[in-house]
């Protein structure tokens, strides 16, 4: 059931359906085309033809509108029965009789009567030109799209107006309607039988390949039994030669099969003596194998036991060394901290005597200012003096220049010279005052350096003293720096004599070894010798077994497939 779907499936998009589909493809496309170039030429033209008539009716309705006005003085009655009465025809929507001025003398729509139509130059055209017009026009009235016609009238030769008449659109598509629904029904019918014949066609056409692809399909399951029929794989076309390599093809496999046939069944036959041989030998050297693999343990065993020996005697050497390593670098250290212990030492010696150094320049800094702050109270002192003489000047300065100025003429370069003198004695005053701030602001400087001295003083004194105690601590430091030196020493003799000793025990050890190394060795190449030649049969035997599985597979895959006998063949 599930190959025949596949085979459905096959059909459902063979090259038959493909050829019939692209042939109605382009069959219909083409018919479309011409059916649609032709619909539009038969349109137009049936379409032209009918507003030719329609214009034959609206000019026979335009003569009998001009006999109305002929027979008739007052005619805009009878002209109104008359349109009103046209109206009423099958096909037509309104009529109208426009005169020379353009205007609806009647109208089948009463409310348009008298209406104008001077601004519509169709309408000019068909009423003053005397034109024949036609036009598409929607009726607002009817609601329908409509053929407007306008036929000139005449009365005695002379152009009175225009008749315009509406032609409703309808009934001339109608005709076109029916003309597109017998071409469409035509087409149709021409398609039908285009596929028809093109299944016939084909089918008859394809007959051969379908076989030809059922026989690959039989092929592909294993089914070699029948050849294609000599009708078919005589024939001169391209068919006949497919079909005649397909016979071909099949008559060379089926060759093939038989020939690997009895190919299989030789190496079957083969592979089964190789491993009956192959097994009696794998059983012996099993055996000396064994043998030799206990001796070879034991002796790579012992190996192993000496080499481990050795290492953990020569990691005890490694520690031993790196211990003494460590003690060197540690008796490096302490002679390092002995030297800067005794370069600590000269420091603190010289930093005793910098402190003392510090103290006596202290103690002179602090009589320096003490002195300096006496000289200027004195300063001040001398200052204020200095100001009151220069009041004293100022004021006969000014009695001067009293008297001056009483003498006249005569007193008038000594007032230039007293005016001179207590001009001095105001800036003499004015210095006074400026020495005195400078001396007041110097005083409380030198009061706070005084007081500053004394607490450097007091801290320079403790400094001292702390120095002396940090001699005392590092003299004890390097007493006990000597004990160490001492102890490392005695640590450093004792790995000595270790190490040699382990010299000793590293010498017989690696002799042991390599006593040990030359057993295993001996018997790892004779195991290795024997494994090696195990292998190799174990080899042998595992490709006859295999050998024997490929040809019993070869044997089954061949029954898969029905040969036919010879007397089918061609």
């Amino acid at each position: 059931m599930g190959q025949q779907q596949k085979n459905g499936r096959v059909r459902k998009g063979s090259l038959k359906n493909r050829i019939i589909g692209i042939s109605l493809l382009l069959f219909i496309s083409i018919i479309s085309i011409s059916s649609y170039l032709n619909i539009k030429t038969v349109k137009e033209n049936v379409s032209d033809a009918l507003l030719e008539k329609s214009i034959q009716q609206v000019d026979e309705i335009a003569r009998q509108v001009e006999n109305i006005l002929v027979s008739n003085s007052n005619p805009t009655v009878e002209l109104q029965n008359f349109v009103e009465n046209k109206v009423q025809q099958n096909g037509i929507a309104y009529a109208v009789v426009i005169d020379k001025n353009v205007t609806a003398i009647a109208h089948s729509d009463k409310e348009k009567i008298g209406k104008n139509y001077e601004d519509d130059s169709y309408s000019v055209d068909g009423a003053k030109n005397g034109k024949t017009m036609t036009s598409r026009f929607y009726a607002d009235v009817q609601k329908s799209w409509t053929f407007d016609i306008m036929v000139p009238i005449y009365i005695n030769n002379t152009l009175y107006g225009s008749m315009d008449v509406g032609i409703f659109e309808g009934d001339i598509t109608k005709v076109t309607n029916a003309i597109l629904l017998k071409e469409i029904i035509t087409v149709a019918v021409g398609c039908i039988l285009f596929i028809i014949l093109m299944i016939f066609i084909l089918n008859k056409m394809f007959k051969p390949l379908l076989l030809a692809v059922d026989k690959c399909n039989d092929m592909g399951k294993g089914e070699f039994t029948e050849l294609i029929p000599p009708n078919i794989t005589t024939r001169n076309d391209e068919v006949g030669k497919l079909t005649y390599a397909l016979n071909e093809m099949q008559n060379h496999f089926v060759d093939l099969l038989n020939e690997i046939s009895l190919t299989s069944n030789k190496v079957t036959a083969s592979s089964e003596e190789l491993r009956d041989a192959t097994s009696t030998s794998l059983e012996s050297s099993k055996d000396l194998s064994s043998a030799v693999e206990d001796i070879a343990k034991g002796a790579v065993e012992q190996a192993k036991d000496t080499e481990y020996g050795t290492a953990s005697i020569g990691e005890l050497g490694e520690l031993i060394e790196s211990n003494q390593d460590h003690l060197e670098n540690l008796n490096l250290f302490v002679d390092e901290v002995s030297h800067i212990k005794d370069e600590s030492l000269l420091i603190l010696k010289e930093l005793v005597a910098k402190t003392e150094e510090n103290n006596k320049a202290a103690k002179e800094i602090y009589d320096i200012i003490l002195t300096t702050n006496e000289s200027s109270g004195k300063i001040q002192n001398a200052s204020q003096m200095i100001r009151t003489i220069s009041e004293q000047t100022n004021l006969l300065a000014l009695n001067a220049a009293i008297e001056a100025s009483r003498a006249g003429e005569a007193g008038k370069g000594f007032a230039v010279v007293a005016d001179e003198i207590r001009k001095l004695a105001e800036q003499s005053n004015q210095f006074t005052k400026e020495i005195a701030t400078v001396i007041g602001d110097l005083t409380a400087k030198t009061g706070q350096a005084v007081q500053t001295i004394q607490e450097v003083n007091h801290i320079v004194n403790s400094q001292a003293t702390s120095v002396k105690t940090t001699n005392g601590k590092f003299e004890d430091v390097a007493n006990s720096i000597e004990k160490i030196k001492t102890v490392i020493e005695e640590l450093y003799n004792l790995g000595n004599n270790m190490g040699e000793k382990k010299d000793e025990v590293i010498d017989i050890l690696q002799n042991l070894s390599a006593i040990s190394e030359e057993n295993a060795a001996g018997t790892e190449e004779a195991a290795a010798y024997l494994q090696n030649q195990t292998n190799s049969i174990y080899e042998i035997a595992n490709s006859s077994e295999e050998l024997a599985k490929l040809a019993n597979k070869m044997q089954e895959n061949v029954s898969k497939f029905t040969i036919q006998t010879n007397s089918t063949r061609l």
